[in-house]
């Protein structure tokens, strides 16, 4: 029996007769798959009607991960332009005619050539299998048959092939023309948008104003544009929308609403526009505001919109005024004059009044400075008091921390023992009182209208502000506190009075409190050259009162840090730098230091009455 014939192998096995048809893709392969990215790609390409593209658009506004995949699309296909292309070498014809001459040589013209592989006859059914001609029958027809034919042509060959060649070429040229624009794609044009230019689009109401992030934070100041500032309120949204009520999630890159499209083709118009120059510190200003924290960015695009609608609202002369200025120090400027011009027109008639029959310049700024502090009170009270608004609007609810009766009665012990500002005795204020008159005064009135009016909150907040205007320095345990000229060390005391620094009988505003007397008598000798004794006050673990020892023992040393533990040792011995520290120590760990700070968490006092942290 005959051997079966191999299967062919090689360059000829996939025509190669008997060789089984390659396998044919699946249905769904042939028709296409839905692919997420095919919209993306025609978007690229410029093959999308208006409606698809600007569904597109909108996707990229919304989705981060698309404009990241489409700057990977772009990118990738503009590196089609640079790969290498093949090119010939200088010799190559040279060795391609040398080779192919000893075979035309050392074939005869009745040499039999290999033209093809014998047919076989295709199974019934199928489609028929063309004959594959091998690579060396090729060659040999070209150099054996077309030399032949060129003898007997002669010049009609000649001819033949000339014109072959022109038809060629010009075949070769129109087929160039056609290809180009997909094998070699056209340049972007320069007034087309890159995919990072939407985001800029979408902001650009809120960049108009603003020259980078360093003018933004100039910008940032409650006596300007600030969300607390009497003269802004956001009416209806720009671009990022209404304020987020409280509670409500803050508006991130997913979430912010869609620009119609007729508003972004002009704000894309408006962009064109632009000089080059421009429009790359618009792209500036966006990439340094998105490359903050998040919480950092919410506050800034609040800010923008603020400013937005405040330049939105100003006459026509003080607009241009303010963004025709040639540099951003000139345009702050501007900024600070447009607002002065509209804060004293603001004011009530009998203060402006008063204002012009002033003459003295100083008489003048110190009553815009007392204007000033007024307004910013007044401010300052409303924007706490919209953190507890439910019980401040509310007669039958009290705001932390009186609302929890403990933590009450804790602030009127701190009032009476820590400030000595007992304000249930009648007539003046009480002898050694941390405060000053006018303080104890206000105290007193806030108090009253507390338990008459319900005025709890504005009560509370003047007494925050009381605990950070006189701190208070943990007393020691088995002595006095220094409070009195004669308790100071002998001869410190004797140096202060050679340099006539201080006399004993001399009456100082001081005497007679703690740590006040103590805090001043350091500082005078250190702006004197005096050296200061370290131990004014208790400064080591051990030396106050016992209910401070128990706290630092039990509570707040076990949390600290190595590095803590290590900066608060160093420290020992020194006062007051080693009680300072602890208070501050207190504070980072949120933990009240009984007998010294207000009773509750250190953080809601903060959350509840202090006023909005600025910004870096």
């Amino acid at each position: 029996m005959a051997d079966a014939p191999k299967p062919p192998t090689g360059p000829d096995r996939r025509n190669a007769p008997g060789t089984p048809p390659p396998p044919v893709p699946p249905a769904a392969a042939r028709a296409g798959d839905p692919d997420p990215d095919a919209d993306l790609i025609a978007y690229l390409d410029g093959e999308l009607d208006g409606a698809a593209a600007r569904a597109v658009e909108a996707r990229l506004a919304s989705d981060p991960d698309a404009r990241t995949k489409a700057e990977a699309y772009k990118k990738t296909f503009a590196m089609l332009d640079f790969l290498p292309k093949p090119e010939p070498s200088a010799d190559f014809t040279t060795r391609t005619v040398t080779r192919l001459q000893p075979v035309v040589g050392s074939r005869s013209p009745s040499t039999s050539l290999p033209l093809a592989t014998p047919v076989v006859a295709a199974p019934a059914g199928s489609a028929p299998v063309a004959p594959a001609v091998s690579q060396s029958g090729l060659a040999s027809v070209q150099s054996t048959i077309v030399p032949a034919i060129s003898r007997r042509l002669g010049w009609l060959g000649g001819l033949t092939w000339l014109l072959a060649g022109v038809v060629a070429a010009a075949g070769g040229y129109a087929a160039h023309a056609v290809l180009k624009p997909y094998v070699s794609p056209a340049p972007r044009e320069p007034d087309e948008l890159a995919l990072s230019d939407l985001r800029v689009i979408e902001h650009l109401p809120l960049y108009l104003g603003v020259d980078d992030l360093d003018f933004l934070r100039q910008l940032d100041d409650p006596d300007l544009v600030s969300s607390d500032s009497p003269l802004f309120v956001v009416p209806a949204p720009v671009t990022m929308g209404t304020p987020a009520p409280a509670g409500a999630p803050a508006r991130t890159e997913t979430n912010r609403p869609e620009i119609p499209a007729a508003t972004r083709d002009k704000l894309i118009a408006q962009f064109k526009s632009f000089p080059p120059a421009r429009q790359q510190q618009l792209r500036q200003i966006d990439e340094q505001l998105h490359a903050l924290p998040p919480a950092d960015l919410e506050h800034f695009l609040r800010l923008l919109e603020g400013y937005a609608v405040w330049l939105d609202r100003l006459p026509d002369a003080d607009r241009k005024e303010i963004l025709t200025a040639p540099t951003p120090a000139a345009r702050i400027e501007a900024v600070h004059q447009v607002h002065e011009r509209a804060w004293r027109d603001s004011l009530p008639a009998r203060v402006r009044d008063s204002f012009k029959h002033v003459a003295d310049d100083k008489e003048k700024l110190r009553l815009v400075e007392t204007w000033r502090q007024v307004e910013r009170t007044r401010r300052d009270e409303w924007a706490l008091a919209r953190r507890q608004w439910d019980s401040v609007n509310t007669a039958d609810r009290k705001p932390w921390p009186f609302s929890e009766p403990t933590l009450a009665k804790g602030v009127d012990e701190y009032i009476k023992t820590i400030l000595k500002a007992d304000i249930t005795v009648k007539g003046e204020m009480p002898a050694g009182c941390r405060i000053s008159r006018d303080e104890w005064l206000e105290l007193k009135a806030r108090a009253e209208a507390a338990q008459k009016d319900g005025k709890w909150f504005l009560y509370g907040l003047w007494i925050y502000q009381l605990a950070n205007r006189h701190p208070y320095s943990p007393e020691p345990a088995d002595k006095l506190p220094l409070t009195e000229p004669a308790q100071l060390p002998r001869e410190f005391h004797q140096e202060l009075r050679r340099k006539n620094l201080y006399v004993a009988n001399e009456k100082r505003t001081t005497r007679g409190r703690w740590p006040e007397f103590a805090l001043e008598v350091v500082d005078l000798a250190g702006k004197n050259g005096v050296r200061v004794p370290d131990a004014l006050g208790p400064c080591r673990p051990g030396e106050f009162n016992a209910t401070v020892n128990e706290f630092l023992s039990a509570k707040l040393i076990p949390r600290l840090t190595a590095t803590e533990r290590e900066t608060l040792k160093k420290l020992e011995g020194k006062w007051p730098d080693y009680p300072k520290q602890v208070g501050a120590l207190a504070r980072k760990h949120d933990e009240p230091i009984p007998t010294v700070m207000l009773p509750g968490k250190p953080s809601l006092w903060s959350k509840y009455y202090s006023l909005t942290p600025r910004r870096p």
